[in-house]
C-alpha cells in the first residue's frame, strides 16, 4: 500500500515528465502529456485520500469520482471541478486511441489543470518530515 508521500512522489514525477516532453521533444506528443497529466491528477487526489484514511484509495482512474470523495473531508474540493473534468477524458483514450487527436490547447490545459492540483493538494497534506 503506497503512503500518501509515495503517492504525491509518483505524481510530482508525472507532471515532471510531461514537462519535460513539453520543453525537449519535437513535436511534442500531446498524447503521452495528457496521460502523464490525468496520471499526476489521479495520484494527487489519491495522496489526499491515503492521508485521510487508513484505507487503500479506490482503484479508479475516473479524477471526477476521486475528487467528489476528497470533497466528503474538504468542500473546497468542487474548485477542481473543471480540472477533474477534462483530465479525465486522457485516461484511457490517450493510451489506447491512436486515432485521437489531442491539440496543443489541450495540452496546455492539461499541464495547467495538473499543476493546479499539485498547488492545490499540496496546501492541504500534511508537512513531510
Amino acid at each position: 500500500m503506497n503512503t500518501w508521500e509515495d503517492w504525491v512522489s509518483l505524481a510530482d514525477d508525472d507532471i515532471a515528465t510531461a514537462e519535460f516532453l513539453v520543453n525537449n521533444m519535437h513535436p511534442v506528443p500531446a498524447h503521452i502529456v495528457c496521460y502523464l497529466c490525468q496520471q499526476a491528477g489521479e495520484k494527487y487526489l489519491k495522496g489526499y485520500l491515503s492521508a485521510k484514511t487508513a484505507d487503500e484509495p479506490p482503484y479508479t482512474h475516473d479524477i471526477i469520482a476521486l475528487r467528489r470523495l476528497c470533497e466528503k473531508y474538504d468542500a473546497t474540493f468542487l474548485q477542481l471541478e473543471s480540472a477533474s473534468s477534462l483530465l479525465t477524458v486522457f485516461a484511457t483514450k490517450t493510451r489506447y486511441d491512436k486515432g485521437l487527436e489531442v491539440t496543443e490547447s489541450e495540452m496546455k490545459f492539461a499541464i495547467a489543470y495538473a499543476q493546479q492540483i499539485q498547488q492545490f493538494i499540496s496546501q492541504r497534506m500534511p508537512k513531510q518530515s
